[in-house]
């Protein structure tokens, strides 16, 4: 799918991120014996690489950027759909004690049944949201960020025009 559009260098880049830190991974706990036996022994159905993208897709699908904490998984606010500007209805922070809240937004009320909303990030491009989110949002008038590399055939009469 994201052959010869500009996300096919990030996706490659986060392949190779991938492959390295399974391999980390992997040295690290072949020699630890319930690791050995679970995850590494070729008579098991161990952790694979196709494992690893799994629960890197998990993790980052979920993880949140919590003020004054830093990454962190929060059930229940990483359940929040995306809005931005000012269809933003709620925001998450971090109270005095170092528990996730999730906050209103000034002058944002809501009623039974309405959708509780967060940003992932208003700054964050086309190419951003689709790779790291799997969609672009749907009020983005430009996606100035993504684009296609096309092989437009030599005999196409259109060639130079497009």
């Amino acid at each position: 799918m994201a052959a010869g559009t500009s996300l096919e260098a990030a996706l490659e880049a986060k392949l190779r991120s991938l492959d390295r830190e399974f391999a980390h991974l992997r040295a690290s706990t072949v020699s630890i014996g319930w690791c050995k036996e679970y995850w590494w022994h070729a008579g098991t159905n161990g952790l694979s690489f196709d494992d690893w993208k799994q629960v890197d897709a998990i993790y980052r699908s979920r993880a949140l950027d919590l003020p004054g904490t830093g990454h962190a998984m929060v059930p229940y606010i990483d359940m929040a759909n995306h809005a931005s500007g000012d269809e933003t209805i709620a925001l998450y922070d971090t109270d005095s004690d170092g528990n996730a809240v999730l906050v209103l937004r000034g002058g944002k009320t809501l009623k039974p049944n309405d959708e509780v909303t967060i940003t992932y990030g208003d700054e964050k491009g086309a190419c951003e949201m689709l790779f790291s989110y799997g969609f672009i949002e749907d009020t983005m008038t430009s996606a100035r960020e993504l684009f296609l590399d096309l092989d437009i055939p030599d005999d196409d009469p259109l060639k130079v025009a497009k």
